[in-house]
């Protein structure tokens, strides 16, 4: 199950709904949470998502704050994380990675990080191996006594389960920051 969250500042919610029934067809389900609306679906194709919310808010002419899902692990602990960053970003559609990226402001940094390394096979120890080894595979798994197709498994599940490529810098950097501030 997969999920969107919209903050409501739209103005005819039941037209929103509506509409996102006739996309999506009788999949949905609908839940409010404060300001927000939350949106469950089975849809897996990320870009249009994106698309159709853009969609929507020119239509029905909304600002879109939004969250989406679609490698959901724990549906509560996401979505209470969506509600969380999205109080602290400007407009616009984002993920979990896009919206880590994004806020200047995490208030819950231990409870993304946590949810995050949850059953991924990765830690803090993990991490800053990783990183004292400069990102480098062959260092790094040399140093940090584990096979180094071991270490690709590792980053390639991580990668696909949350987003984040922890070979690149830039997402090394946002964990790493979420790690060391939380």
């Amino acid at each position: 199950m997969n999920f969107i969250v919209l903050k409501k500042n739209f103005k005819d919610e039941k037209l929103l709904k509506e509409s996102f029934m006739q996309i999506f067809g009788k999949q949905l389900s609908f839940d409010d949470k404060d300001n927000y609306l939350i949106i469950y679906h089975d849809f897996k194709d990320v870009d249009d998502i994106k698309n159709i919310i853009n969609a929507l808010s020119i239509d029905l002419s909304f600002t879109p704050f939004a969250y989406y899902s679609f490698k959901t692990k724990n549906l509560e602990k996401e979505t209470s994380i969506a509600i969380n960053l999205l109080d602290n970003l400007d407009s616009g559609i984002y993920d979990l990675k896009s919206a880590v990226i994004s806020s200047d402001n995490v208030l819950n940094k231990k409870e993304i990080f946590d949810y995050l390394i949850y059953n991924e096979g990765i830690n803090e120890e993990f991490i800053k191996g990783f990183i004292n080894n400069d990102l480098n595979i062959s260092k790094a798994s040399k140093n940090m006594y584990i096979h180094r197709n071991t270490l690709i498994y590792k980053l390639d599940k991580f990668y696909n389960d949350t987003g984040f490529d922890l070979r690149k810098f830039k997402d090394m950097y946002v964990l790493y920051e979420v790690m060391e501030n939380k």
